[in-house]
């Protein structure tokens, strides 16, 4: 299953009729390792509320110091586990979403990746943060042209076993002169998303989420399909 050329109205159409198909399954697979990324979000905002509250608190000026800087560094600690953990868990929503659009897999484990990809899931997704953070201290655009470029690379690696490098290549290489097209599908989607998740107090996240990686599942797939 594929959409190809990636046009809004269709992906959006058979996103929806695919995960209608298996919507607690998709929903499950889908969620369940964004969760995990969520989970060790709370570390570091608890030792910045707890930092900060001693800094406010704390009657010794020097001692306020002391700990705000190792609270900075513990935070450090804590951003670097989270890129690592949001790396794997979009690896292995990319595979979960490639097992059903391909074989009609959609067991739970399928969503779940090994752990011998999290290294290189960290690299690309601190890589591609730090580039897209580049690029928008240069006027915004090219921030958003790197991420529309190489936001594929967690459905190349998982599909071709690349290193990082090897994945944000090929995905450069993929959405060569479809990147308008790509910008403008998650410039709706976002919309579209933001909307209904603020209509519904966040419950509307359960769908829209399974849907936006659907269709960026078949949007790989058309692109794919397309350079062969």
């Amino acid at each position: 299953m594929h959409v190809y050329p990636p046009d809004v109205g269709v992906l959006l159409r058979r996103s929806w009729e695919i995960y209608q198909e298996r919507a607690v399954d998709l929903t499950l697979g889908i969620i369940l390792p964004f969760m995990v990324m969520g989970l060790a979000y709370l570390p570091g905002v608890a030792v910045r509320v707890g930092t900060d509250l001693f800094v406010e608190f704390s009657g010794d000026e020097q001692l306020g110091a002391l700990v705000a800087v190792v609270g900075l560094g513990v935070q450090l600690l804590f951003n670097l586990l989270l890129t690592a953990v949001s790396g794997w868990a979009t690896i292995s929503v990319a595979q979960g979403i490639l097992g059903y659009l391909r074989r009609g897999d959609s067991e739970l484990r399928g969503f779940f990746t090994s752990t011998r990809r999290i290294p290189q899931g960290f690299l690309a997704a601190f890589v591609l943060n730090l580039l897209t953070s580049i690029g928008v201290c240069f006027c915004i655009v090219p921030g958003i042209i790197v991420q529309v470029g190489l936001f594929l690379w967690p459905w190349v690696m998982i599909d071709e076993d690349v290193n990082f490098i090897g994945a944000f290549q090929r995905s450069w290489e993929l959405t060569e002169g479809h990147r308008f097209d790509v910008f403008l599908f998650f410039l709706v989607f976002g919309v579209l998303n933001f909307a209904a998740i603020l209509f519904t107090c966040g419950l509307a996240g359960f769908v829209t989420a399974p849907l936006g990686m659907i269709a960026t599942g078949l949007m790989y797939e058309g692109l794919r399909q397309r350079a062969q």
